[in-house]
């Protein structure tokens, strides 16, 4: 979860709508041999300088195959109200399980979110049904399906907790059994379970820390040369007893001073089908006077199979390989105003051809700003090719 909490004033006015037209259309063409991404072709509608996102794509997962980054799409543009959406779990066809980090009244969402088959444009999105009752969980972070139950788990960051309900929103009695060692009183505030994700492939629920452990370091801040270290945790999905857990670097800041605020951590997690674990590092910096923010988020993929489990203890080394799958950068200055907070990651259905479909969301923070400019919730489609 990230707060947006000062008074909420913008220096200086920048149009709603501006680079909202730019088609990103990146196709990345691997070498088998190589390992390298090679840019092929941008093709932009508007400004070519009002939006740029590098993307480099993992030779093993996706080798001899292209990648294509849909434009983020404006959820109010099908009246879709401002929230903090912060997760996202895909349950079937074109139904998404979607928590609110702020929502008081409800467990979560269901969204219709409409891709078309053949493209992989978002069509429609729409809320649908307001699920359950929030039953003590005041921070849902992450949100993650589970088919052989017809189940979903939510994490809930303010309590440490990730507690199992029924489609209908109701508890099951289930949650996992979190070690008292990644407890409320063991994190930073704000930096608890904020991603979550199931993997069929091993029959196991993973999350992470946002930040580091108070046991296992400082806080990172801007002006840092090294990333902290998380523990990427797995839980079997019939004890929901932890099983495995593997230290994760993540990159150092970029971010060489603090303006009016800041977060840096991992945001979201998505398991593949072949038991590999995508996951999205988020940075976002909030200029004094808000005019210059940016975040940048970068994709990475683990292999959990291929790392060494570590204990109690941080190893000085046995780090998890990550392999940069994408990079999304986005800002509000002067020229860009696509400024996209996302948080929840998910795999969508497959398209006609074959080819995965991603899903990201953003936290707009209820709309955060003011009537020159507000955040926006976009969701977002990456199409890994077959």
């Amino acid at each position: 979860m990230f707060n947006l909490t000062s008074a909420n004033r913008v220096s200086s006015y920048s149009s709603p709508r501006a680079n909202e037209g730019v088609e990103e259309r990146l196709n990345v063409s691997l070498s088998r041999n190589e390992g390298r991404a090679i840019l092929c072709s941008t093709v932009g509608k508007g400004r070519v300088s009002a939006f740029f996102i590098l993307i480099t794509v993992c030779t093993s997962l996706f080798a001899g195959n292209n990648i294509t980054l849909r434009k983020q799409k404006n959820l109010a543009k099908w009246n879709v109200v401002g929230a903090n959406y912060s997760g996202i779990a895909h349950i079937g066809g074109d139904t998404y399980a979607v928590v609110d980090d702020k929502d008081a009244k409800h467990t979560f969402r269901l969204f219709s979110i409409d891709v078309d088959s053949e493209k992989g444009k978002v069509k429609r999105a729409s809320i649908y049904k307001e699920v359950g009752e929030s039953h003590g969980v005041s921070d849902a972070e992450g949100i993650a399906y589970v088919p052989s139950r017809n189940t979903l788990f939510v994490s809930d960051e303010a309590n440490q907790r990730v507690v199992e309900y029924t489609t209908e929103g109701v508890p099951t009695g289930r949650k996992l059994a979190v070690p008292k060692a990644f407890g409320k009183d063991a994190i930073y505030g704000n930096y608890g379970f904020e991603a979550l994700t199931y993997s069929e492939a091993d029959h196991c629920l993973w999350t992470v820390t946002e930040h580091t452990l108070k046991a296992d370091g400082v806080k990172a801040m801007p002006g840092d040369t090294a990333g902290c270290v998380l523990r990427l945790l797995a839980f079997d999905d019939q004890t929901l007893e932890p099983v495995r857990q593997y230290a994760y670097r993540l990159d150092a800041p970029r971010a060489k001073k603090k303006g009016r605020n800041y977060a840096y951590g991992v945001s979201a997690l998505c398991a593949l089908d072949d038991g590999s674990v995508l996951v999205m590092e988020r940075e976002f910096h909030v200029a004094k006077r808000y005019l210059g923010s940016w975040v940048r988020h970068k994709i990475y993929r683990v292999v959990p199979s291929a790392s060494q489990q570590i204990g109690d203890s941080l190893p000085p080394s046995a780090y998890m390989n990550k392999t940069l799958v994408a990079k999304i950068n986005t800002h509000l200055d002067i020229v860009r105003h696509n400024l996209a907070n996302y948080e929840g990651m998910c795999l969508g259905s497959r398209l006609a051809d074959g080819s995965q479909v991603l899903i990201l969301i953003s936290d707009s923070q209820n709309n955060y700003g003011n009537s020159f400019y507000r955040m926006k919730d976009y969701v977002k489609i990456l199409i890994i090719d077959n």
